[in-house]
């Protein structure tokens, strides 16, 4: 979810063997700049790749061009252009930080961050049709569906993060209270990832009832908060346990982290996310999560200062990130890629969290194929 991460990952996949369009050469251009730590150039080339384009420009490039307008400390630029991208984002005119049941959460928005009353919100359409199919028995329809909204919510959680950090340079100013929008949307996560385990609940109790005989219709209002609870609390001791044997595993103390804060273990949530940023300081969603986790715990001090590491990136982690990305599609260049990357972390090139860790790496730049997927330990629910 890290922008520029995204953004290396597109110019590997645009280089894939074929002649490249003036708008991908410029694509690329600014990606190799930025891994060059020529974070100027690298939006220069990228202002010229959105004009060749006649100014045309998708969700994702929007927030890219933020994030490099934030690396050149052109902070107003850079506010406007995470602004835009999370009102694309919503389907508004306006930015939005959160859907609207769920303003009272943050204490309240500004202008720059606050949805056009009257008009429908996309993430609450999603949301809608996610539910809509869950009571309807179409489980399948509503695990993708809930799967998509918190997708988008982890975006508009890494592109809320960058307005504050781009405001809080802005203005001279780095008051925590600033970051309390982030709160909002940690709790919708953590609410969708309950949905999401009570569509798998139901989905089961629906085949018992088919079993038996019986209305399995039925399935949706039989599954009750408890039985969430029983199912993420079951779920929450398997990835403890994993991340207490595998210390060095950043995506399992991830999904720890997730599924702490749906039970409402902020205590464990927050140990565990700290844990991801430790590993992977530059990991938007560890960081944005953790923020608002502090935030709920009254540990305003340390809000701050954990996002401008997240969004600070360095030149040595971007050119790391490329030579992955690029060996990717390289059995064998890959295992060296493997291999020296092991040895400057000072582990072993056969590590199982190493390999985990590079799954996690790869998936970040959008480059994380099924093979590679099963190192990651992925729990069910999260």
């Amino acid at each position: 979810m890290n922008f520029l991460l995204q953004m290396i990952g597109r110019a590997t996949l645009n280089g894939a063997g074929v002649r490249l369009t003036p708008a991908q050469l410029l694509w690329k251009a600014a990606a190799s700049a930025a891994t060059k730590g020529n974070f100027a150039a690298s939006l220069e080339a990228y202002r010229q790749y959105a004009e060749i384009r006649g100014g045309h420009q998708s969700t994702t490039e929007l927030l890219i061009r933020a994030h490099l307008h934030l690396a050149v400390h052109e902070y107003a630029e850079a506010g406007h252009y995470f602004s835009t991208g999370i009102a694309r984002l919503h389907g508004g005119r306006e930015a939005g930080s959160f859907v609207s049941e769920f303003r009272n959460m943050t204490g309240g928005t500004d202008n720059r961050t606050r949805m056009d009353e009257n008009h429908t919100n996309r993430l609450e359409r999603m949301i809608d049709a996610a539910d809509a199919h869950l009571r309807q028995g179409r489980y399948v329809r509503a695990q993708e569906s809930f799967q998509r909204a918190r997708a988008m919510v982890d975006t508009l959680l890494a592109a809320q993060a960058g307005i504050i950090v781009a405001d809080a340079r802005e203005n001279g100013e780095a008051e925590a209270g600033s970051a309390r929008p982030l709160v909002g949307l940690a709790k919708l996560g953590d609410l969708l990832l309950r949905m999401l385990g009570r569509t798998h609940l139901a989905a089961n109790v629906a085949v018992g009832l088919r079993e038996r005989s019986l209305r399995d219709d039925l399935a949706p209002w039989a599954t009750t908060g408890e039985n969430v609870d029983d199912l993420l609390r079951g779920e929450f001791e398997a990835l403890r346990e994993g991340a207490r044997l595998n210390p060095d595993h950043a995506e399992m103390h991830y999904r720890l982290g997730l599924v702490a804060r749906a039970i409402g273990d902020l205590q464990t949530a927050e140990q565990a996310f700290t844990r991801v940023v430790q590993l992977n300081p530059h990991h938007l969603l560890s960081a944005s999560r953790l923020a608002a986790t502090l935030l709920q715990r009254e540990k305003k001090e340390a809000v701050m200062p954990l996002l401008a590491v997240a969004f600070a990136v360095p030149a040595e982690t971007l050119k790391r990130y490329e030579g992955l990305a690029e060996a990717a599609s390289d059995r064998p260049a890959f295992e060296r890629a493997v291999v020296r990357l092991c040895h400057d972390l000072g582990g072993r090139a056969n590590g199982k969290s190493v390999r985990a860790n590079l799954a996690f790496a790869l998936g970040e730049v959008g480059l994380l194929d099924e093979e590679r997927a099963a190192w990651r330990e992925v729990a069910s629910a999260s």
